[in-house]
């Protein structure tokens, strides 16, 4: 699995991709790029462009 995205240190999408086999190569927890965590469907631009810029980072060092 080339890139995983979890949005809290709790990690669920990484350890539900690992019980189901895969193994996680990267890993961006978006609470770490001081984005909260939330509800909220209305998503804040920065906040897309910093998760945008981790991912393109990651998946262009590989």
């Amino acid at each position: 699995m080339d890139l995983v995205i979890d949005g809290c240190p709790v990690n669920c999408a990484r350890n539900t991709l690992e019980l189901a086999g895969f193994k996680v190569d990267n890993h961006i927890i978006i609470s770490e790029l001081r984005i909260k965590k939330n509800k909220d469907k209305d998503l804040k631009e920065n906040e897309v462009s910093i998760a945008l810029e981790k991912t393109l980072e990651i998946l262009q060092s590989e």
